[in-house]
């Protein structure tokens, strides 16, 4: 009997962040639901090399935790190149993972805004 293999399918997206770098771009960090396979991070690197405006930007991963430095500064823009990134990557997978109508939801509209916290009201008394 033999024993069948199961291929890792793509992991899906969680979470898009970015964030300012004093150094005139911005950085974006994706939360992804597992570990991406190998494979799929070598499909990011190299759909990063053939997308203009991502040639110089560079990919690593920690776990789940995928960040891409070295974006064009405006941070919406930053979020919809990464999202149309992980499309194209999903795409050229050929898997479902993430769906079209995941990859449309992620828009610079999906990025929750930073939590900012207020000062708590002092009573007189």
């Amino acid at each position: 009997m033999v024993a069948s293999q199961k291929t890792p399918s793509n992991p899906k997206v969680v979470r898009i962040e970015a964030m300012p770098l004093g150094l005139g771009e911005a950085a974006v960090v994706i939360e992804l639901d597992a570990e991406p396979p190998r494979r799929w991070f070598k499909a990011l690197k190299r759909e990063m090399a053939c997308t203009e405006g991502l040639e110089t930007a560079s990919a690593n991963y920690d776990g789940c935790l995928v960040y891409l430095v070295g974006l064009d500064p405006a941070l919406g823009n930053a979020v919809r190149r990464a999202s149309r990134l992980l499309a194209s990557v999903q795409e050229g997978e050929g898997q479902t993972g993430m769906g079209s109508t995941h990859a449309a939801s992620l828009t610079a509209d999906a990025v929750r805004p930073p939590v900012v916290s207020r000062p708590a009201e002092t009573a007189i008394w």
